[in-house]
């Protein structure tokens, strides 16, 4: 399952593209002018986790906070939240913004996989043993 969440506030677009295979999901927060990967996250299912963020960049919070919800949410094993969101020359004022709006992408995903997942519960790929 493959599909795309956005949000906008005035300038600022952020987007969050998600692809469930089995229990296993990637997420990727994206937005402005040049889409990127400056950090990720790795969550499995009520064990550990793992945040990394490139050197220079600051997406650590946003794609850290978005993989511990998901982890919260236990639908999915394995959690892979990849982050690049880079306006030039940003207003420090937006800063605050960004961080809402991927808050927002984050609770519209989790009730958007809850919804679509509990569609699929009879499909055995959900059910695949662990």
């Amino acid at each position: 399952m493959e599909f795309t969440l956005n949000a906008v506030s005035g300038q600022i677009q952020v987007a969050l593209s998600a692809s469930v295979q089995g229990r296993d999901g990637v997420f990727w927060l994206y937005g402005g002018e040049k889409r990127h990967i400056g950090a990720v996250a790795l969550r499995e299912c009520g064990g550990a986790g793992l945040l990394y963020s490139f050197p220079g960049h600051r997406e650590d919070g946003i794609v850290g906070e978005l993989a511990r919800r998901l982890e919260r949410d236990g639908r999915l094993e394995h959690i892979v939240v990849c982050g690049g969101i880079h306006y030039d020359n940003i207003n420090p004022e937006w800063i605050p913004k960004i961080v809402a709006l991927c808050s927002q992408l984050g609770e519209r995903l989790v009730r958007e996989l809850n919804q679509r997942l509990e569609v699929q519960e009879g499909d055995t790929s959900w059910n695949v043993p662990g």
